[in-house]
């Protein structure tokens, strides 16, 4: 068992909220030492080491941010804009920060900074792991299996049930009012072996962690169908919402006969191959409430996440590879890989092979080819094939990616001593060599994010080496 504590001081807190206590305690049982464990495990024959363990911690965090309806910076994946201010605890005003003009002069003007953050203090992170270690046949199988909780609590936002008439000029100070949590576990395996002489060893890991949010005060919801899109508290996060394609019109006859509004006109610009988005109020319209969770969100980090390594060793030749894997991430198409002659530039070979098209380009009345993708347009981005995302521009992807691999050969030390050479090693190595996925269809890179897969994509090397040792 292990105990640790820490005390610390924040001066960007008020004096009464500037210290905060971070506890720590971690423990571990090592079964594989008790006589009742071996007595059932054939003492260690079958399982050589077993041990479990678990850990409890606090951190504290003051890189406090908070969201500023009246600054234009982008949110983070947060939410927020806004660093919190050094002095934000303090009563004052903020000198030179504009321009008045009095009796016609021009005058450096100050202005009152408002409400004093003066109820925020530590951003408290709550970690807690439980998991075991284990090794298997002589420790030829080794592993370990977590699971893992953080939960954040002192989020800070305003409060909303207090209501403050905007003539004062003010908004509620922020407050440490709402709480999230990453939830997941991981777990490693790894076989160690030998065969004819060949020595040989193949491990592999996976991970899962998602965000969910715990607490949101005081929600407040126009409607059912505001709560429904809307509501954060106990929900996983990064959620990507859209329409669901449920078929495409098929001759010229059901579009004119169809009794839903896609396109918001009627359906006079829709044409055979278009979308047909499933109406699911059944409200005969298509529009945000029939918009329904898609995807997992647009991230770099994908929710499951592994890794797969191998090494083979045999006389003077040895080779190993590392390959990492992912899943449960969104890649959203738009622009360049949507949109037709996107700001009249080229169109995306994958639009344009077998798609909706008529039989003679020239003749508007020639039949029409049926394809798997809709019909073309020239850059009409607000058409309701492009304007909406939906499940058929989304992909969840996932991906298996050699990232390095390396192939060698050790000559026998009986030809690099007549040379007068310790050692002497030739290898071929590579990064990035190649990448298993759902998304090469699209001409584009599994990990990247840009939804116009405009995104440079990842280098791809050879290397060719010698190792001398004299």
């Amino acid at each position: 068992m292990e105990l640790a504590a820490r005390r610390d001081a924040s001066w960007k807190f008020s004096p009464n909220s500037r210290w905060g206590f971070f506890p720590a305690v971690s423990v571990g049982w090592r079964l594989a030492e008790e006589n009742f464990f071996k007595s059932l495990t054939g003492d260690g024959q079958f399982v050589s080491d077993f041990k479990l363990r678990a850990s409890y911690g606090q951190l504290g965090d003051d890189a406090i941010r908070y969201y500023d309806p009246r600054n234009n910076a982008g949110r983070d994946i947060n939410g927020y804009n806004v660093d919190l201010d050094p002095f934000a605890y303090t009563a004052g005003y903020s000198y030179n920060s504009s321009i008045g003009i009095m009796s016609g002069n021009a005058v450096v003007a100050a202005r009152d900074r408002g409400v004093p953050f003066d109820r925020i203090s530590w951003l408290t992170a709550t970690i807690i792991d439980v998991g075991l270690d284990f090794s298997l046949l002589g420790n030829k199988v080794t592993g370990t299996l977590d699971y893992f909780r953080r939960n954040r609590d002192g989020l800070i936002v305003p409060k909303n049930n207090i209501f403050v008439p905007s003539e004062i000029g003010y908004d509620l100070p922020q407050e440490n009012l709402e709480s999230d949590a990453v939830i997941g576990g991981e777990g490693s395996l790894t076989y160690n072996g030998s065969i004819s002489g060949v020595n040989f060893s193949i491990g592999g890991n996976i991970s899962f962690a998602r965000r969910q949010y715990i607490n949101e005060f005081n929600p407040r919801y126009g409607n059912a169908l505001d709560e429904y899109r809307n509501a954060r508290g106990d929900r996983w996060s990064n959620i990507f919402w859209g329409y669901q394609v449920v078929g495409q019109f098929q001759s010229q006859e059901e579009v004119n006969s169809y009794p839903v509004n896609i396109d918001g006109q009627g359906n006079k610009t829709m044409l055979p191959g278009d979308f047909i988005y499933k109406d699911v109020n059944g409200d005969g319209i298509i529009n945000t409430r029939d918009e329904r969770p898609l995807g997992y969100g647009l991230s770099t980090t994908p929710i499951l996440s592994g890794g797969l390594n191998i090494t083979v060793a045999y006389k003077g030749f040895d080779f190993a590879a590392d390959f990492s894997a992912g899943s449960m991430q969104t890649f959203n198409r738009r622009f360049e890989l949507r949109n037709a002659f996107q700001n009249t530039g080229n169109i995306a070979r994958i639009l344009y092979d077998d798609r909706w098209h008529r039989a003679d380009a020239l003749n508007p009345d020639s039949e029409w080819i049926p394809g798997k993708n809709p019909p073309i347009r020239f850059n009409d981005g607000g058409h309701s094939n492009i304007n909406k995302n939906s499940d058929w521009w989304l992909t969840n992807t996932k991906y298996l990616r050699n990232r390095t691999m390396e192939l060698g050969y050790t000559l026998p030390k009986a030809l690099t001593t007549r040379v007068k050479l310790e050692r002497l090693r030739l290898f071929v190595n590579t990064y990035n060599l190649f990448s298993i996925d759902n998304v090469d269809q699209f001409g584009i890179d599994a990990e990247i994010t840009d939804e116009n897969g405009l995104q440079y994509p990842q280098n791809k090397l050879v290397n060719f080496g010698i190792n001398l040792s004299l």
